[in-house]
């Protein structure tokens, strides 16, 4: 027997707890103040904004090939606190939900067999955290589990689907899915023009339209047509940096599975990439034309694609599916050599990093940092986001959860070191916590 002797444990048998526990840890008692909480908060929303199928209350016009992932977002995070220790009832609820959306969705013209008909991977990735978290919290659900396989199969060489090139180891249009490859961005842009106020902050999306050097120019309807009909030809076609996060959908099926089918289209596809990144000296391009050659379309340029460096969002979205991809390849298959694709994006803006004081109006992503950074008033470390022609641009701070994922898959002491030489020069304190709102 263990005898405790003021606080001292000697020799064994069994265990006698012998220190008393007078209340819980403060952290302990907020958690369950969360849960409680967030049951309140789940169960309001249903009532207010579902129907008893589990669609969303919805009855508006839907507009080209977006919103798919606006309708699943509201749930995505239900599954996670059912795992977490949500309710009984949670999981479900959520089930119900996806089930309930996904037949609104195909209703309203947006999904084919129950997958999206084909949209870009940076909205398809957003519609799928949902499912991938329910997939998660209950892995015996052989539906669900059917389905994964099944939403896999759309994008792996030999799917009827054509959606990818074996022969050139890419995706033939940006815009794929259970249609198969949708050439072109929708008919919502077959003219692009300047009354497009939430776009200006995003600049022009290709930067030599004949007639088009600024976003005025975008209100003549002349060239409003012209860049709209150049982004269906060329950023509507071909492959993108950010549909490497189809490898998930892939990875999700094998930890189902554990098919080699599976493991070796991840491989094949993230190491089509890899060698793209090797010959561009380590940071991966962000397209590849239909004949599988980089700037194909974009006068030889590495960047210049859908989603890619220079428009709209630039690193937070290459750097985002490049992360992905090379913990997925990691995942199925072992090779850490893949995470070179996430290290190279980040070394090379922190190479060029300055000191200045950040102001929200200047950088495409400033609405995502204005509240994060409501009381910092002093410079801190901002890197370039976007390149173009002229060079690097669009400053801001390094996303923490690119370094933080990096390591946190890796452990290895030079991700370790990135990412404390991160925090350390951040110029505003990591640590504190403040409230903001995010996915």
């Amino acid at each position: 027997m263990w005898q405790c002797d003021e606080g001292l444990l000697t020799v064994p048998h069994e265990i006698v707890a012998c220190v008393p526990v007078v209340a819980p840890p403060v952290w302990a008692v907020l958690q369950r103040r969360l849960f409680e909480q967030l049951e309140i908060a789940w169960r309001e929303f249903e009532a207010r904004y579902c129907g008893a199928d589990g669609r969303l209350d919805y009855s508006g016009a839907m507009v080209g090939r977006d919103g798919v992932d606006d309708f699943y977002e509201p749930f995505f995070n239900w599954p996670i606190l059912a795992m977490l220790g949500g309710s009984a009832e949670l999981l479900a609820s959520a089930k119900r939900h996806w089930e309930g959306v996904t037949a609104q969705l195909t209703e309203l013209g947006f999904l084919t067999d129950e997958f999206e008909r084909g949209y870009d991977w940076f909205h398809q990735g957003e519609s799928l955290m949902f499912f991938y978290a329910l997939c998660a919290a209950d892995p015996a659900d052989s539906t669900f589990r059917d389905r994964a396989i099944r939403f896999a199969r759309l994008f792996l060489a030999d799917s009827a689907t054509g959606n990818y090139d074996r022969t050139r180891r890419m995706f033939r249009t940006p815009h794929i899915g259970a249609d198969g490859p949708r050439a072109g961005l929708g008919d919502v842009w077959n003219s692009f023009s300047a009354s497009q106020e939430g776009m200006r902050r995003y600049g022009l999306p290709l930067r030599d339209v004949p007639g088009v050097s600024n976003w005025d120019d975008l209100r003549v309807p002349a060239n409003a047509d012209a860049m709209g009909a150049a982004m269906q030809s060329r950023l509507g076609v071909g492959d993108v940096a950010v549909s490497l996060a189809a490898t998930s959908l892939v990875a999700n099926a094998w930890l189902y599975t554990g098919d080699d089918e599976f493991a070796a289209w991840i491989e094949e596809y993230v190491g089509a990439w890899a060698e793209r990144a090797r010959a561009n000296g380590g940071l991966v391009p962000d397209n590849v034309g239909p004949d599988g050659e980089v700037g194909q379309l974009h006068g030889g340029n590495w960047f210049g694609g859908h989603y890619g460096w220079t428009w709209p969002h630039g690193l937070y979205s290459v750097e985002s599916a490049a992360l992905i991809a090379a913990i997925n390849d990691g995942l199925v298959n072992g090779n850490a050599r893949s995470l070179d694709l996430a290290r190279a994006p980040l070394d090379t803006v922190l190479a060029q990093a300055k000191t200045e004081r950040f102001t929200p109006e200047t950088s495409t992503l400033g609405h995502h940092w204005a509240e994060r950074l409501a009381g910092v008033h002093t410079p801190i470390r901002l890197v370039p986001y976007r390149v173009d022609e002229t060079g690097w641009f669009d400053w801001a701070p390094v996303h923490s959860a690119f370094p933080v994922w990096l390591w946190w898959y890796s452990g290895d002491p030079e991700d370790r070191n990135r990412l404390t030489g991160i925090e350390q020069q951040a110029g505003y304190p990591w640590a504190e916590a403040i409230q903001f709102r995010g996915k």
